[in-house]
Formats: structure tokens, C-alpha cells, sequence
């Protein structure tokens, strides 16, 4: 009975263009179950109250509920790039189940509420979009994560040496010139995080680096942090 049920569980079944198994499968979804859990605990904490203030509000629930959401996503995007790189199933799932269970990107989202998650999913996609070959699809989800956060211009470097050795179409100086969007998407997104209400993601990091500067562990924590992580 232990050799036919081992068998069943480390066989691997085609799904897709890919194979799994249901250990696989297990190890997936016992990961997010746990993190769903973990979250649900810190988001019972009450919230993030600084000195009597409560940041985030009325609209804690539904900014929590996406930001725990998008931090799902972007587990998924992380363990899928490094098997990408790595051509290793298991490398990919450990990296799926540390970005998803790493302790700032559960505070981003349970406590924070403040969506990290959705300018680091579209810097994953760029890049995995930039692996596949599929130029435009990079581009465009690069300068989307720029307007979303100017953090993600930190993969502005990378980007330029590609398009000037490869470019991203027919034209390397169009292609190096469409980059330039990228800056200035990172220039209105830095603008309109100036005021809390334009970006309610960066409400709770708007607010803390206002009146409690002495919190941060970073600039506007625990951004940084999380896309270390």
C-alpha cells in the first residue's frame, strides 16, 4: 500500500505542456493555505495603528482582500521565472513558497495593505515576457510597473543595455526611445504618491512617512524589503 500510494504521489501526469505531480500539487496548495492563514492572523491584529492613528481606514478590507491577492500572483510569477532560469521544478517551487510565506510581503498586504505586489507581478512579467522573446509584451509591462511604482525603475539599466544590443523591434533607436516612457511613467507615479488619494495602495507608506519617519526600515517601508525579498 506505502509503494502504490508513494507511487501515485511522486508519478508525474501531463498538464498543459508541462508535467506535475500530486505532491506537487499538495506542497501548492498547503503553501497557500498556510499563507492565507498566516495573513488572516496578522490582518485579525486590528490593522496598523501608529500613535492613535488608524492608517488605512474604511477601505481596509478591500485594499487588504487585493494586495493578499496580488501577493498570490506574484509568488506564482517568482517560482515560474526561476524555473524559467533554472529549468528546475523544485528550485521553482521553494522560491514560490518563499516569496509567498517571506515576512514583509505578508505585512505588505495582511497589515499594510499596500499592493506592492502589483508593481513587482508586472516587473516579473517584463522580464519573463523579455525571456520568452516577446519584446513589446516586456516594454509595456515595464513602464507599467514604472507607473505603478518609479521602484520598479531599478530594472531601467537592464532594459537599456537589451534594447541597445537587441532592440525591442525593427528600429533600435525607437526601441530605446520607447524606454524613455519608463522615466516619465516613474516621474507621474512618484507625483501622484505625493497625495495619498490618487493611489490608495500607497495610502499606509504615504501617511507613516508623513508623521512617523522614525518607523520606516527604508524609504516608505517595507517596499524596499519586499522587492528584495
Amino acid at each position: 500500500m506505502d509503494e502504490k500510494l508513494t507511487g501515485f504521489l511522486t508519478t508525474e501526469y501531463r498538464m498543459g505542456k508541462g508535467k506535475i505531480a500530486p505532491i506537487d500539487l499538495l506542497l501548492l496548495v498547503a503553501t497557500l493555505v498556510f499563507g492565507l492563514l498566516l495573513r488572516s492572523k496578522v490582518w485579525m491584529i486590528g490593522g496598523v495603528i501608529e500613535s492613535e492613528i488608524v492608517i488605512l481606514g474604511d477601505m481596509a478590507p478591500v485594499m487588504k482582500g487585493v494586495s493578499i491577492g496580488l501577493d498570490v500572483l506574484l509568488a506564482i510569477l517568482s517560482g515560474y521565472f526561476v524555473f524559467l532560469l533554472s529549468k528546475s521544478k523544485v528550485r521553482g517551487f521553494v522560491t514560490y513558497a518563499i516569496v509567498f510565506l517571506l515576512p514583509p510581503v505578508v505585512m505588505a498586504s495582511a497589515m499594510w495593505g499596500t499592493g506592492d505586489g502589483a508593481y513587482l507581478s508586472a516587473v516579473l512579467i517584463s522580464l519573463i515576457a523579455l525571456w520568452k522573446d516577446k519584446k513589446k509584451t516586456a516594454v509595456v509591462s515595464f513602464i507599467l510597473a514604472a507607473l505603478l511604482h518609479p521602484y520598479a525603475l531599478f530594472l531601467l539599466p537592464l532594459f537599456l543595455a537589451y534594447g541597445a544590443k537587441y532592440g525591442f523591434g525593427n528600429n533600435k533607436v525607437l526601441s530605446l526611445f520607447s524606454l524613455g516612457l519608463a522615466p516619465l511613467a516613474g516621474v507621474i507615479s512618484f507625483l501622484l504618491r505625493q497625495s495619498a488619494s490618487p493611489y490608495l495602495f500607497g495610502r499606509a507608506e504615504f501617511l507613516i512617512s508623513c508623521v512617523l519617519p522614525e518607523k520606516l526600515l527604508s524609504y516608505h517601508f517595507p517596499n524596499f524589503y519586499h522587492m528584495v525579498g
